[in-house]
């Protein structure tokens, strides 16, 4: 779990930031693009959209004797038919605020096989 530690004024400039729940914080638009990837095709546009994310859980816990600070926000949801994919996710606002915490971009979800 990526985490950092953090002072109390960090601490509370990221749980501001984040918030405590779905849809809370400060909305931070960011343009996500995905292309298909095919052998031997040029990549296929699957989407280009502007998004608005929202913050989605902050917490804070002790690691080493230090306090840390995990958050994630939320970004969008969407399924992918199987295949390979190039996915970029750019931040289109700068916090300058922000800059020495460290950011981590992931992908949640699952495949059900029948």
């Amino acid at each position: 779990m990526p985490g950092v530690p953090i002072d109390n004024s960090r601490k509370y400039l990221l749980e501001t930031f984040i918030g405590h729940g779905p849809g809370q914080g400060i909305r931070t638009p960011v343009r996500l693009t995905i292309y298909r990837i095919k052998k031997d095709k040029e990549p296929i546009l699957f989407l280009d959209k502007t998004i608005e994310a929202v913050g989605h859980n902050s917490t804070a816990f002790e690691l080493n004797g230090q306090e840390v600070v995990y958050a994630d926000r939320y970004v969008y949801a969407t399924e992918l038919p199987e295949g390979k994919y190039r996915i970029r996710l750019k931040n289109l606002q700068d916090f300058p605020e922000l800059k020495e915490i460290e950011t981590y971009f992931a992908i949640h979800g699952g495949r059900e096989k029948y």
